[in-house]
């Protein structure tokens, strides 16, 4: 009975991690998302002054 117990405790463990990792992945992607947002709206307002210049 012990035994089965702990093997349990153990797998709900490694579930916790991998759902972590998950989230982490999520956040670094939407991170990315946003400077690369920020980097085209940049590009795009240098291309417009430089056509007004």
């Amino acid at each position: 009975m012990e035994e089965e117990e702990e093997e349990e405790e153990e797998e709900e463990g490694k579930e916790e991690e991998e759902e972590k990792k998950k989230k982490e992945v999520k956040k670094e992607e939407w991170m990315r998302g946003i400077l690369f947002n920020i980097y085209l709206k940049r590009m795009m307002v240098s291309l417009v002054f430089g056509i007004v210049r």
